[in-house]
């Protein structure tokens, strides 16, 4: 597909979609997963805004447990205010007029089809509809089959060259991932990860503070075979 601004694309990225191309579908699907509740701020407005809050609300306010003013939560807000200001510049249109079908109907499209980029973003997406434990209950089968084939996708990604892969795979085996917890196999993609261009976007305090968390959450011993497994993983990865 050839590149543009999406309003003016969109026409053609649909089209293509319906037609099965995994690429329109992928460009889709990313737009609808992040762009429906966007809204377009600019970075020293935002900067202000943070300030603002702080001043105004101190540490009555926390994320994850740190006070709002804590160096991590203003670096998270800001990258994930930067990422959104990436994939979702010239995207007025949907948020006016949104197609009828989801993110995921597109991204697993794009999956099935082949897209590596779709293969790493399925799992964010292919559990959302089932947002209690009533609908995982109601829907057991259907949830059973979307963790089978998330899984696979990935695998397929990892061996494809998707770094994003890599990082989706430390969620899923971390304690709060969508596959039984491996806090080893955790560490171990997240080492691969670090390995990649892509890690380069994340900043350091957010970087520095989720190896922590995988480390202290393995035994030295397993530390050990975790570097040993990043290893590897790198090898075939960085071989395609």
């Amino acid at each position: 597909m050839p590149d543009g601004p999406f309003d003016v694309m969109r026409p053609q990225l649909e089209a293509a979609a319906r037609a099965g191309d995994a690429d329109a579908a992928f460009r889709i699907g990313m737009v609808l997963a992040y762009c429906l509740d966007y809204t377009p701020t600019a970075h020293n407005r935002l900067t202000g805004m943070i300030a603002e809050a702080i001043a105004t609300m101190g540490s009555s306010i926390t994320i994850d447990g740190r006070p709002l003013s804590d160096a991590r939560n203003i670096d998270l807000t800001l990258f994930i205010q930067e990422q959104a200001r990436r994939h979702c510049s010239d995207t007025d249109s949907v948020r006016a007029n949104p197609p009828d079908m989801d993110a995921f109907h597109f991204v697993r499209l794009a999956a099935v089809r082949g897209h590596p980029g779709a293969m790493a973003l399925y799992p964010d997406l292919a559990f959302r509809e089932f947002a209690s434990l009533n609908a995982l209950i109601d829907n057991a089968d259907e949830v059973e089959q979307r963790r089978n084939q998330a899984r696979d996708l990935l695998a397929t990604a990892v061996r494809m060259g998707e770094p994003d892969a890599l990082l989706a795979s430390s969620r899923a085996y971390g304690s709060d991932g969508w596959l039984p917890p491996d806090p080893e196999r955790a560490l171990a993609f997240w080492l691969a990860y670090a390995q990649t261009p892509a890690f380069q976007e994340i900043p350091e305090t957010l970087a520095t503070e989720r190896l922590a968390k995988l480390e202290d959450a393995t035994t030295l011993a397993q530390r050990a075979r975790a570097a040993e497994q990043a290893a590897q993983i790198l090898h075939s990865f960085q071989g395609r």
